[in-house]
């Protein structure tokens, strides 16, 4: 197989900045922005925040080789994530001890316990909401001798959520429930409910953010805290890229299979009217689409049906472009074709959304390749299989 104009397999970085392989000039290299602190998992499995601004964030979540993580802005609207003695948190017929010895998800010391003193244990947070809107709750727990642990959630209708199955005694585990508000302002939310008399677990990681998944844990500690969102764009310039044909590549993972907003990555000319872009489909479960405009037309629309993929997993997706040949290519497979359009013109640049910084990609990202010729079938099967 022909080598890419472009690469990028996430290992280099700096403020501002993610390095890419290819080309080796530096021309393929990303801008990156962020205007907040945020935290990944590193490579020993730990939480760890990276405190200063613009830099981006190489995750190991996934365990084995890191990805790029890319998140819109979210809110924790928890005053306290990890402090659960503080007010903020009320305690109904439950202790909360501080076991200095127990290591918390960041890797350090400390971690609380929460007992419960009757048969109606709650650990509970008041916390102002909009109406009929989205939300995800999340936590870490890990359990000591719990028997039943369930989550309650009241806003004009309730949330009963059981959770006593997913955790145990010797890992930390992320508890994640998504709900949707009724009328009112504010939610109860209690990490504990009806909690069995005597029996215990640890929290840790508290965290309330409004919309359909949870994103990385942002700690707060007096306050709610804000992680801005990321953006990485502007790689590569016109010599790297072929207005006549060429492949697009990405393997990658979407953070919700059903988002709202399409989300892409796109090659462009600073515009949206000559671009060649993967689009996971928002809306519809489990569809990809790839697309060529050419002169302000669409000149190639490939859209899969329902459940061709699971966006929550790393996919292996390719786009060809060449005159009167246009192939979607996933997993190993030529999934759609289209044998009719022109190629876009000014191709100068690549972003992870659309050229106006909107359908921005939030996921994860492996590896990313762009080849200025269009390869053959049996380049591309061997280029996307898993």
């Amino acid at each position: 197989m022909i080598n890419p104009t472009l690469a990028l397999i996430p290992s280099a970085y700096k403020a501002s900045k993610v390095y890419s392989i290819l080309p080796s000039n530096g021309d393929g290299d990303f801008t990156f922005t962020r205007d907040s602190f945020a935290t990944r998992v590193n490579s020993n499995g730990l939480i760890e925040t990276v405190t200063e601004v613009n830099v981006p964030r190489l995750d190991y979540s996934d365990g084995g080789c890191p990805s790029l993580l890319l998140e819109p802005q979210r809110t924790n609207l928890f005053d306290y994530s990890e402090d659960f003695t503080q007010s903020y948190w009320i305690s109904n017929e439950v202790s909360e001890t501080l076991d200095n010895s127990q290591i918390n998800p960041y890797g350090t010391n400390g971690s609380y316990i929460i007992e419960s003193i009757t048969n109606s244990g709650k650990l509970t947070a008041i916390v102002t909401v909009i109406p009929n809107t989205e939300y995800t709750l999340s936590f870490y727990a890990k359990n000591i001798d719990a028997t039943s642990l369930r989550v309650f959630l009241t806003n004009s209708s309730v949330t009963n959520y059981f959770y006593t199955s997913q955790v145990n005694t010797d890992t930390w585990t992320r508890i994640v429930v998504n709900f949707t508000t009724g009328a009112g302002t504010s939610t109860i939310v209690q990490l504990t409910r009806d909690f069995p008399i005597g029996q215990k677990v640890y929290l840790w990681g508290a965290q309330l953010e409004q919309g359909s998944y949870a994103t990385s844990y942002i700690p707060t500690n007096g306050d709610i805290a804000t992680r801005t969102v990321e953006r990485c764009n502007n790689a590569g310039n016109a010599s790297t890229f072929n207005d006549s044909e060429g492949v697009l590549f990405i393997e990658a993972a979407a953070l919700v299979d059903v988002g709202a907003e399409s989300r892409w990555i796109s090659i462009n000319g600073g515009n949206t009217n000559n671009t060649v872009y993967i689009n996971w489909y928002a809306n519809d479960v489990g569809r990809m689409q790839a697309v060529v405009f050419g002169d302000g037309v669409l000149q190639a629309n490939m859209l899969t049906g329902f459940n061709v993929v699971n966006q929550l997993e790393y996919n292996k997706i390719a786009i060809k472009y060449k005159q009167n040949d246009f192939a979607l290519w996933i997993n190993g497979v030529e999934v759609l074709t289209d044998t009719s359009g022109i190629t876009p013109t000014g191709l100068n640049r690549l972003d992870f959304g659309r050229a106006d910084n909107q359908r921005t990609f939030f996921g994860k990202v492996k590896q990313l390749q762009y080849f200025d010729t269009a390869l053959t079938d049996l380049e591309l099967q061997e280029l996307t299989t898993l």
